[in-house]
């Protein structure tokens, strides 16, 4: 299992000293286990939740979070500005989008085969 996504989330929450409590209930999560065992790198994180992660934190280098390439604070630029602005100026906003929205087809993609499977159930 590729845990250096948590290890990369563990680095982030030191650098920005946030508590795990305040990321559990941004995230919209009501176990307190599920954080705890991706701190303590014994579950990957799950893929509805990285996207909601660079989402929070719009300082987070996406690239670095997901493939470790780069560096934690590499930003071209801080987005404060509408999306559409923003999209036509920053070559790293615009990879972040790039990244997300392969994340969400990932997702996507997953829901459609579980719902397949689901209905394949049903039907024996």
């Amino acid at each position: 299992m590729d845990l250096s996504i948590n290890q990369r989330l563990n680095e982030f929450k030191e650098l920005k000293n946030f508590s795990w409590e305040k990321l559990r209930i941004d995230l919209g999560i009501k176990n307190a286990q599920q954080i705890s065992s991706w701190s303590n790198l014994k579950e990957k994180i799950p893929e509805k939740h990285i996207i909601k992660i660079i989402h929070l934190f719009p300082d987070l280098n996406a690239r670095w979070f997901i493939t470790g390439e780069g560096d934690v604070s590499e930003q071209e630029c801080i987005v404060s500005e509408p999306q559409a602005l923003y999209n036509s100026r920053c070559p790293v906003c615009k990879e972040k989008d790039r990244i997300i929205e392969q994340l969400e087809k990932r997702i996507e993609d997953k829901d459609e085969l579980l719902q397949m499977y689901r209905d394949k159930k049903k039907a024996v």
